[in-house]
């Protein structure tokens, strides 16, 4: 080098005040690198050194043309992260990127995109495009599908499952509750097990429940559920969209995701299977409930067995303005005229006509619903069978529905308070619970 140039130079902190000419170039001594001015930006822009060593972090926009790269050090490298709508609108072989709705790594082959294996968060995935309903959608009394597209670990795979893939039925029987299984390879298959996969290595991921009748249409007074049996449209749920209980077979949902109610009346034997089931006698006087520690039967119906049994699945019982909700599209101010036995449509269209929108059968004017609405006394009155201690001041419970001998007097807005040691064959339970949507 025959001629020695000397650059002007000072700290990162003087360049940190100084504004370069156009097309100076200046020694930053504290970082031993060239900086460039642009004759406007203040502190210019400092050079990267071949190790990279005076670099903390920066971002490289193109393509790199070098045949490989090399990452050195403990820290990592964080790829483009999206949604399936966000990648890129014409991908190139060999691209890479982490796909936010499937919680994995995927890459693109040149025709599609595919899993890369790798990232803890495929373990147990279950994951949709819209968190805010639920995976499936009626298409026929008896058939159903993806409403969106779907992602779920299986043995180890995530499956992509697109929005429209038909579920595979069996044969279904009314009054019965289905849970959709994915094989692993990505087949949808209902199955009334919900403990042996239908496939071998699936994974159950939902259900529904398949109603001895339709659902009430979307008006007050509509009683016209009929008697088809169909598949209740308000009972699909998933691992994401799905009622609090650990149950949820025998359920619906009311509203707009309000709560879920029990399809029936509490059955008498509720710790044999789903406490809400169907052609089973309800639990009343004369079938009083299990005792949830399985000894046997509480001595009689009274409110508060009906309230613990309801209770111990994790149930409340329904206050007001929840039943004026749950039943509405019953028949209103209009009742069955007798026993009508078992839970669902023993009388057919009889009990048809108290069907309410949501799929709730018998839903008023057959068997009135105790809640613990309650009036107080300024008395004590003891509530025993068995014995065990008082329920200080509670005098009357609030019945809701109305019963099978009431007449016009039943509907969703019925409510009359009855002693709190009513023992009645016409009062019995069902239970409400919280609608869970879940990240």
């Amino acid at each position: 080098m025959a001629k020695e140039i000397i650059r002007r130079n000072g700290t990162t902190s003087e360049h940190s005040a100084f504004t370069g000419a156009e097309a100076e170039i200046t020694v930053d001594t504290d970082k031993s690198t060239v900086v460039v001015h642009d004759g406007v930006t203040t502190g210019g822009f400092p050079l990267a050194k071949d190790d990279g060593s005076n670099v903390s972090d920066f971002t490289i926009t193109g393509i790199l043309g070098a045949d490989s790269a090399e990452f050195t050090g403990t820290g990592a490298v964080e790829l483009p992260e999206g949604t399936e709508g966000q990648r890129p609108g014409t991908p190139a072989s060999g691209m890479i990127r982490f796909n936010s709705d499937a919680g994995a790594f995927e890459g693109y082959n040149g025709s599609e995109w595919g899993e890369i294996g790798g990232g803890g968060a495929a373990n147990g995935l279950f994951s949709k495009t819209d968190s805010d309903s639920v995976a499936w959608t009626k298409t026929g009394n008896g058939t159903a599908e993806t409403g969106q597209t779907i992602y779920v670990e299986v043995g180890g795979e995530v499956l992509e499952i697109a929005s429209g893939t038909t579920i595979a039925m069996p044969t279904l029987t009314a009054g019965t509750d289905y849970a959709i299984w994915v094989a692993p390879d990505g087949t949808l298959e209902a199955d009334a097990s919900f403990n042996v996969a239908p496939t071998a290595g699936g994974r159950r991921i939902g259900g529904f429940h398949y109603a001895p009748g339709g659902n009430a249409s979307f008006s007050l007074n509509a009683g016209d559920g009929g008697t088809t049996p169909q598949i209740n449209e308000y009972s699909f749920y998933d691992l994401k969209w799905r009622p609090s209980v650990a149950d949820p077979r025998g359920l619906t949902l009311v509203g707009d995701g309000a709560f879920w109610c029990g399809i029936y009346h509490l059955a008498g034997d509720h710790l044999v299977g789903p406490p809400h089931r169907h052609g089973v006698n309800p639990a009343r006087d004369g079938n009083p409930p299990d005792l949830v520690d399985g000894s046997g039967k509480y001595p009689d119906a009274q409110p508060m067995n009906i309230f613990e049994s309801l209770w111990y699945h994790g149930f409340r019982t329904p206050r007001v303005e929840d039943f004026q909700l749950l039943a509405f599209g019953t028949n209103e101010a209009a009742s069955r005229g007798s026993d009508p036995g078992t839970t669902g449509l023993p009388g057919g269209s009889t009990d048809a006509q108290f069907t309410s929108h949501w799929g709730v059968f018998q839903s008023t004017g057959v068997i009135r619903l105790w809640s613990n609405d309650s009036i107080f006394s300024t008395a004590d009155e003891t509530l025993p069978n068995p014995s065990r201690g008082n329920r200080f001041r509670v005098l009357r419970f609030a019945t809701l529905g109305g019963d099978w001998t009431d007449g016009s007097l039943s509907g969703s807005r019925y409510v009359r308070t009855i002693t709190a040691t009513r023992s009645d064959a016409k009062f019995g339970g069902r239970g409400v619970c919280d609608h869970l949507i879940l990240e």
